[in-house]
């Protein structure tokens, strides 16, 4: 899903609401085109922290780094912001900004700073405002695919998706394990993503008549089940945006009680929010969650530092035949080995009836 503004005003202002936090003190780096409509479509934003990144080339590195994954996005222009009135600040924009010109074209870059709720162009010599301030733009009311609401700073972004079991929901018991696990992958996938369209719909967990202990366990039950929910995740629903779907994502595996069904449920949607291009969500943060062997996250976490092009991935896992994948994948899990699959040991005191530890 892409971002569309009307001026450049309007994408600083929702700026925040692409990367889910206020940058304050930091320099963004946003790719932009325009289509016939001349109209700004923004491909994505890479954020860089001085006060997190000291010493000579930091910021040639994120220049290379931001152009990259940017231009893999499709990005034609390049817009490099900084974040407050530092003198460092704005000396870390501007070479930013130049490394960015010597790759892209001195044409198609520019650079801006924002002080509260006014901008200016920091080169000069491209624009007539001779560096006065502006009154940046206003974000629109309804905005498709980022968060409401803003954090105040990226720590308290990262928060949002870290573990918190409290509450935590209830994984299934050995019964429900049963049944779950009698499902064809096919019927694994669509009842796991239901659920999570369920709980969007609403924007809280539980609410909706499937468990999020039940869609837990389909999701990480086997590399079947879940390679088809993402693959039904690269079709955009009409009702549920992109960002709501990796949103409910990231809050079923922060209340996994279960810490290998939590790493995994990371990985999945570290994988939803790649696939899907989701602004604000920080993928590097749900790879941590991911914190042990897991080939999902390995390769997911192989995309981001190559720079793959997840838009591209997304339109061909988009034109595959989803029914023929269903109808594979279930072939595959009829044929399967006899015998029971391996599962972990329960610790001491946990019921053996309904999984939960008194």
């Amino acid at each position: 899903m892409v971002t569309i503004a009307q001026s450049l005003p309007a994408v600083l202002a929702i700026t925040p609401y692409l990367i889910g936090y206020q940058p304050a003190g930091a320099v963004t780096t946003t790719g932009i085109r325009r289509d016939h409509q001349h109209e700004f479509l923004l491909t994505g934003t890479v954020t860089f922290h001085p006060a997190h990144h000291q010493g000579p080339g930091r910021a040639e590195d994120a220049a290379a780094r931001a152009y990259e994954a940017l231009r893999g996005r499709g990005a034609e222009r390049y817009l490099v912001t900084a974040w407050g009135t530092v003198a460092d600040l704005c000396a870390t924009a501007a070479a930013i900004h130049a490394a960015l010109a010597r790759a892209a074209g001195r044409e198609s870059t520019l650079a801006v700073q924002v002080a509260g709720q006014y901008y200016r162009y920091l080169d000069q010599s491209v624009m007539p405002e001779d560096g006065r301030w502006l009154a940046l733009g206003v974000a629109p009311a309804r905005l498709r695919d980022c968060f409401a609401s803003p954090a105040r700073d990226r720590a308290t972004a990262l928060a949002r998706l870290r573990p918190a079991p409290v509450p935590a929901y209830v994984m299934p018991g050995p019964r429900m394990r049963a049944v779950l696990d009698a499902l064809t992958p096919a019927e694994a996938a669509a009842g796991a993503l239901d659920g999570i369209d369920e709980y969007a719909s609403t924007g809280v967990l539980g609410t909706a008549g499937t468990p999020p202990g039940e869609v837990a366990h389909l999701l990480t039950r086997d590399s079947g089940p879940r390679d088809l929910a993402l693959a039904r995740l690269c079709r955009p629903s009409p009702v549920v945006a992109d960002t709501v779907r990796v949103h409910m994502l990231t809050e079923l595996a922060r209340g996994c009680p279960d810490p290998a069904a939590r790493a995994g449920l990371y990985a999945v949607a570290a994988a939803a929010a790649w696939l899907t291009s989701s602004p604000t969500i920080h993928t590097d943060a749900l790879l941590a969650g991911a914190d042990r062997p897991n080939a999902l996250a390995h390769l997911v976490g192989l995309a981001l530092e190559t720079g793959q092009d997840a838009p591209a991935t997304r339109r061909h896992i988009a034109r595959l035949d989803l029914a023929r994948l269903e109808a594979a994948a279930d072939r595959a899990w009829y044929t399967r080995p006899p015998g029971p699959r391996k599962r972990d040991t329960p610790r001491p005191g946990v019921d053996p009836d309904n999984g939960v530890t008194p």
